[in-house]
């Protein structure tokens, strides 16, 4: 991950073509994946026509896709990524598109979605390309059908921010939403480092742990308020967790290891009892889901 002073560079292509090529061919989403959004897409049919904007390397479209939705366009502005995804999943469409300056006709889809977008362009330090990327996915969204921007930003920081722009043309409501288990990892790893680098924590064994700890109570501290999906991959994290504590523990000594894992499971309601919430923290354990009914053209 790019360093805090990059920030500026997030609406620009050319720093998101530089990090594409930088980066692994792995797939990546932050905030929230879509197991857990979809309880909330009850809108959705699986004709719709769908746009995801500044989709990145994200595993959304897949995820949906796999889920029967199969008229999906991913748009990137960065032409690294988009080739990058293009090859990887060449069943799903992708093309380089600025989503602040769309060439599809008004009123062309059914559903679009924005999954962090948002956010970075307004690191961009400009007023106007978060504005745009607002009003053109309002533009090509049909009559009476449905945007959804999914930002860190609270309802009391953006509500009166999107009413100012659309006016009265959606109406609009929102969800607060957990961030998945992997977004949680990385953004405590991140606070625990002195210039909130990845790499610097992951040469770290102890910040390792311990950031994995962090995430994994804070993902599945409210496991009442879990789908039956969700507490599935809770329990493919808990296993994950013991593994890892005992590969740090014994690094690498197989008998030791064997020996450990045979001994009684975690115990996962005291790790989801306690608090690792830090006051501090420039990083949230939670996001939330706006979504946009369009009212008028």
């Amino acid at each position: 991950m790019e360093k805090e002073e990059n920030k500026n560079n997030y609406s620009d292509k050319s720093y998101w073509d530089s990090r594409f090529s930088a980066s692994s061919s792995s797939d990546f989403d932050w905030y929230a994946d879509w197991n857990q959004l979809k309880s909330h897409f009850s809108f959705l049919t699986k004709s719709d026509k769908i746009l995801i904007v500044g989709c990145g390397n994200s595993k959304l479209s897949i995820q949906m896709y796999e889920d029967n939705y199969k008229d999906i366009l991913n748009i990137d502005i960065s032409s690294v990524v988009i080739k990058q995804m293009s090859e990887k999943y060449p069943h799903l469409k992708f093309e380089e598109m600025d989503a602040t300056d769309m060439s599809y006709i008004s009123g062309t889809f059914d559903c679009v979605i924005d999954k962090g977008t948002l956010d970075a362009v307004m690191c961009s330090g400009q007023s106007m390309p978060a504005v745009n990327l607002i009003r053109e996915m309002h533009r090509v969204t049909k009559l009476n059908k449905n945007f959804c921007i999914v930002t860190y930003g609270a309802p009391d920081t953006r509500l009166d921010y999107f009413k100012k722009i659309l006016e009265e043309d959606c109406e609009i409501k929102y969800e607060k939403i957990s961030l998945s288990f992997m977004a949680n990892f990385i953004n405590s790893m991140r606070n625990s480092t002195n210039n909130h680098s990845i790499k610097d924590g992951l040469t770290n064994p102890n910040l390792f742990m311990n950031s994995f700890y962090d995430a994994f109570v804070n993902t599945y501290k409210n496991e009442e308020n879990m789908s039956e999906e969700e507490k599935k991959i809770r329990k493919k994290q808990e296993l994950s967790l013991r593994l890892q504590m005992v590969l740090a523990k014994f690094k690498g000594d197989k008998n030791k290891m064997k020996k450990e894992l045979g001994k009684n499971p975690i115990d996962f309601n005291s790790i989801t009892n306690k608090n690792t919430e830090n006051k501090n923290s420039i990083r949230k354990h939670f996001c939330y889901l706006y979504i946009f009914k369009k009212i008028k053209n």
